[in-house]
């Protein structure tokens, strides 16, 4: 059984280890650290997987991160001294994301591109379309491969943890790799779920857009046709 919690990558999942070398972990941070305490101990948890790359691993596209450590690791290595519960990192790290065609950032999203071509192929002034192919094609090919991370594990307890708008694609997909899913908290410290001014609307737009494709790759995406993907969708 999967167990599925829907975060805020910074405000809940992750904290900067030097701010809390000064003042401890956020109250949101502490909160969501107690919540995965109780589940991981109710759900008789023993592996805790997340969508976050190695720390070890630099992230040549986002250097900022490597000050940030993951709250679930750090519970983990506590709970460790009376359980055999496990942890994993399950996101690609930069080298990585290379090897399976989705390195570097978008044109509108951020300056470096890891294809010139991008440039030209997508409109950056139009900021859903923008959107769209990360919620389309780059999301699925990361969220394959976070699959492959706990593939041979279905006869465990896997609490996952992932970023919120991952919710309903990924339990779509784990439930096509024959996993039992179950929702935990749709978007930790919002009972209501993901709502529409939790981002901006060109993002909103796109996600609405992507639930309706059920997960699948999009097959039009400007990036499907400069290479071809390592990890089709319709082999999940």
């Amino acid at each position: 059984m999967v167990y599925l919690v829907g975060c805020d990558h910074n405000r809940h999942q992750t904290f900067d280890q030097h701010l809390f070398n000064l003042n401890g972990l956020l109250s949101s941070q502490q909160d969501f650290k107690n919540f995965l305490r109780e589940k991981i101990i109710e759900n008789s948890i023993s592996l805790v997987a997340e969508e976050l790359s190695d720390p070890d691993e630099l992230d040549i596209d986002h250097p900022y991160l490597a000050r940030r450590s993951s709250i679930a690791q750090a519970l983990v290595q506590e709970l460790r001294e009376s359980s055999k519960i496990k942890h994993c990192y399950c996101d690609p790290c930069s080298r990585q994301k290379y090897m399976i065609g989705i390195g570097g950032c978008l044109p509108y999203l951020c300056n470096t591109c890891d294809c010139a071509d991008k440039k030209q192929r997508l409109p950056v002034a139009d900021k859903c379309d923008s959107h769209f192919h990360e919620w389309a094609h780059r999301f699925p090919i990361r969220e394959i491969f976070w699959l492959s991370c706990i593939a041979e594990k279905k006869d465990e307890n896997i609490l996952f943890i992932c970023g919120a708008l991952h919710r309903c694609t990924f339990r779509e997909r784990l439930g096509q790799a024959g996993f039992k899913v179950k929702i935990l908290k749709k978007y930790f410290g919002h009972d209501s779920g993901f709502m529409k001014e939790h981002v901006c609307a060109e993002e909103f737009r796109a996600y609405v857009e992507v639930r309706r494709m059920k997960a699948r790759i999009n097959p039009r995406c400007f990036c499907v046709n400069l290479r071809t993907p390592p990890i089709q969708a319709e082999n999940s």
